[in-house]
């Protein structure tokens, strides 16, 4: 386990045996784990369900997400507008305590915006925004972001749930978690599934 452990498997129920009997063991030795369930192989145990128990937080790194895949159709002076936009906002966030804008704030700047520019792609990108708020991606409060390490710190072994979820936003979410886990004092142990 010391040096990033990798095992190949054929078939999931491989997989859930064999991680399940190293969470048994490390139990066992009382060692925190962490498993990420990407296809659901552990549908009958207590999970950590992203968008539902924890919130990613708006912050520029996440900024620069939306900008890279939900603008990917707009022309070029529109985007250099819409990054004007993100680039003055990514610097208001740098000067916050906590350094993460409320999903609702962003949607209201967005919003203004829209109504003093009358840019069309503006109207498209405050629908995406509205999108990732209803689908409980992005946070509005600092308590929705540090829920994650608050969950991680109840039990020994956590498996969160990263099933319904687009791969892009999956690999932003597993930087989340795996910051959220060098936050601990103590070394957990990290089940992912690699892939593409």
């Amino acid at each position: 386990f010391e040096r990033n452990f990798t095992v190949f498997v054929e078939k999931d129920s491989h997989k859930t045996t064999f991680i399940s009997n190293c969470i048994r063991q490390l139990f066992q030795m009382k060692e925190k784990s962490v498993v990420i369930d990407t296809c659901n192989l552990f549908e009958d145990y207590n999970k950590i369900v992203f968008g539902k128990d924890f919130k990613l937080p708006l912050n520029s790194k996440m900024i620069d997400y939306i900008f890279e895949y939900e603008l990917s159709e707009v022309d070029a002076p529109t985007k250099a507008v819409v990054q004007d936009i993100f680039y003055a906002v990514q610097q208001y966030i740098q000067t916050l305590d906590f350094e993460f804008l409320p999903i609702d704030n962003f949607v209201d700047v967005v919003a203004s915006q829209y109504k003093e520019m009358q840019m069309p792609e503006l109207a498209l990108l405050k629908n995406k925004l509205l999108k990732y708020r209803d689908a409980n991606v992005f946070a509005n409060t600092k308590d929705e972001v540090l829920a994650l390490k608050e969950k991680l710190n109840e039990k020994n072994c956590s498996i969160i749930d990263l099933k319904n979820i687009h791969e892009s936003l999956q690999k932003e979410v597993l930087g989340f978690i795996h910051s959220t886990l060098e936050s601990f004092e103590k070394y957990i142990y990290l089940f992912v599934p690699l892939t593409d």
